[in-house]
C-alpha cells in the first residue's frame, strides 16, 4: 500500500496503470483498499500531487527575484 501512495504522489503514472503495475485485480479494488486502510480516498493523493507541483512551480518563480518568505 505504501507503494501505491508513493506512485500516486510522486509519479505521473495514470491510476489504472498503477493498479496494473502493482497487480491489483482492478482499479476499484486498489481504491477500496486504499480507502479502507488509510481512511483517505484516491482523490486525496491526487490532490497532494497537484499541491506538490504547485509548490515546486512557486518555488521556481520566486528564486532569484529577491523574494524571501517570512
Amino acid at each position: 500500500l505504501n507503494k501505491v501512495k508513493e506512485l500516486l504522489v510522486y509519479t505521473d503514472l495514470p491510476t489504472e496503470e498503477i493498479s496494473k503495475k502493482l497487480h491489483y485485480p482492478s482499479l476499484k479494488e486498489m481504491e477500496a483498499e486504499l480507502l479502507q486502510q488509510t481512511g483517505l480516498a484516491l482523490s486525496f493523493f491526487q490532490s497532494l500531487k497537484k499541491e506538490k507541483a504547485c509548490l515546486a512551480l512557486d518555488s521556481k518563480r520566486t528564486k532569484g527575484n529577491g523574494y524571501k518568505p517570512k
